[in-house]
């Protein structure tokens, strides 16, 4: 790489070369590491954007030493791909309890309720609640006397829910217990 003589027709001297040169090329490794970085930063924020937001169900255990178990739901795209619909999950084994159950998220369930029904083994459950009208960020099947007794929604420290369980007949949605 040749330098272009100065106006006055000289050249520049070897040392001030190899410094231009220097600088020139520090300035390049600084401007492709920041488009590098820019560019990986994009990228991560659209994997993040576009991963679905999971929500956590844990199980308390009933009658044994205390232990937890969980699982993660995608929420908001099971919703979002079946809007109208009842999604089930399960059957989930909560411990102590005689008989697994499984989950029945319902859109036509009202979240601000304080109670939800058990018709036999399924538990059916509000896709949205409180406030915010919002997806559950984590879900607490707890279990009491053998059975789920109670579920507990939590969007943050401030916004949470608990729903007693109520056992129906499947054929008049009367209160068994």
């Amino acid at each position: 790489m040749s330098l272009s003589p100065d106006p006055v027709g000289s050249t520049l001297h070897p040392t001030v070369a190899t410094h231009v040169k220097f600088r020139l090329a520090r300035s390049l490794a600084i401007v492709s590491l920041c488009s590098i970085a820019s560019g990986a930063a994009g990228y991560l924020y659209g994997v993040r954007s576009t991963e679905p937001h999971l929500t956590v169900v844990t199980t308390t255990a009933c009658g044994v030493p205390a232990s937890t178990s969980s699982f993660a739901i995608p929420m908001q795209l099971l919703t979002a791909t079946i809007p109208a619909r009842p999604v089930t999950i399960g059957p989930v084994e909560v411990p102590g309890v005689v008989n697994s159950v499984s989950l029945r998220f319902d859109p036509t369930i009202d979240g601000r309720s304080t109670e939800v029904r058990q018709v036999e083994n399924t538990i059916h459950l509000p896709l949205i609640f409180g406030r915010a009208a919002a997806h559950p960020n984590r879900i607490r099947l707890i279990c009491r006397d053998g059975r789920v007794a109670t579920v507990r929604y939590r969007l943050d420290v401030r916004e949470q829910t608990t729903f007693r369980v109520i056992d129906s007949a499947p054929e008049s949605g009367r209160r068994v217990r």
